[in-house]
């Protein structure tokens, strides 16, 4: 079971024969998550479903990441190519995936999104029903309930729209570009070829929903929800990480609005409100983000607690319209 060590972003030397291409491509970009990695390795060896292969993405970890799937990949029944890249971000990373990957249809998943035996035959059969360039299968991130304690906060994140939507999509609403989250993804890889990630993000934030945005509008982008093709999340949250997050989504939506040429939004949150005047005073925010969290331990959602993740979003955002030609935004 080969592993390829590239540094370059061609997939040179990784097909050796176009007739043995695997019709599914598991694209995983990892940071210094080594364990989850590890485990969710080992699931994908426990699909009930053979025909894929894997490639992983190292994003410059420092925890050993690349030996230890090095290390691993005689044992496994699938082919892996490991591609290391100095830190770059997770968009670089599952471009230079997609580029190296071999199969008719490319899923992306998580370095911490454990699995089920089924995830890759569901999303294979949906694609197989599906022939169309630009049709797209969602599958299910739970959180996972074995490895961490899944707190109500994170619970409320992960259904009701603040990190995912899923309570809408199981309560049988539809989806569309604003759920594209590449968890638990698939699409056909070669219109992931031809619609790479925009690498202008500087994190983990938005740079999906902006390449599910292009497709629904320059390629008729159609996402299925597939409720059993499931993955279990391994990501503990705090509602302090949680607006430390709110500030980074902030700023990447406002890359995102600027690539759209959409500053209706931009020049609502410049009027005046509360995130000018506290954008300046971290002490201030990291005090609203204690009481939030303390107001969560009586009731989960609340008014208040949501009123702080936005205000935290709305700071990251007139932050990052600070740093363009724009100048300051007024207090």
């Amino acid at each position: 079971m080969p592993v390829v060590n590239s540094n370059k972003t061609d997939a040179h030397g990784l097909v050796p024969d176009a007739s043995m291409c695997p019709e599914v491509t598991v694209v995983i970009p990892t940071f210094n998550r080594r364990d989850m990695l590890l485990k969710t390795l080992h699931l994908l060896d426990r699909q009930d479903w053979r025909n894929f292969d894997v490639v992983v993405i190292d994003d410059g970890s420092a925890d050993g990441s690349a030996a230890a799937v090095e290390a691993l990949a005689p044992s496994l029944s699938y082919p892996i190519t490991l591609i290391r890249q100095a830190n770059s971000g997770p968009a670089t990373a599952r471009n230079r995936g997609i580029a190296a990957a071999r199969g008719r249809v490319t899923l992306l998943i998580g370095d911490d999104t454990l699995p089920a035996p089924d995830l890759v035959r569901r999303h294979a059969e949906h694609h197989a029903a599906h022939l169309g360039a630009a049709e797209a299968a969602l599958g299910y991130t739970r959180w996972c309930e074995t490895n961490q304690v899944v707190t109500p906060y994170m619970r409320w994140v992960g259904e009701n729209g603040i990190q995912f939507d899923y309570a809408h999509l199981l309560a049988g609403g539809a989806a569309d570009w604003h759920h594209f989250y590449t968890s638990n993804l698939s699409l056909k890889t070669d219109c992931l070829s031809a619609n790479p990630f925009c690498e202008d993000f500087p994190a983990a934030a938005v740079e999906d929903i902006e390449l599910g945005y292009r497709l629904h509008q320059e390629q008729g982008l159609r996402i299925s929800f597939l409720p059993d093709a499931v993955v279990d999340h391994v990501h503990p949250m705090t509602f302090r990480q949680g607006c430390r997050r709110q500030e980074t989504v902030g700023v990447c939506w406002r890359i995102f609005d600027r690539q759209r040429q959409h500053e209706d939004f931009k020049e609502q949150l410049l009027q005046g409100g509360w995130h000018l005047r506290l954008r300046k005073h971290a002490g201030v925010r990291k005090a609203l983000a204690w009481l939030g969290e303390q107001s969560l331990a009586l009731r989960c959602p609340n008014s208040f607690a949501e009123r702080v993740l936005l205000l935290h979003f709305r700071i990251g955002y007139v932050n990052s319209v600070a740093a363009e030609a724009d100048g300051e935004p007024r207090a």
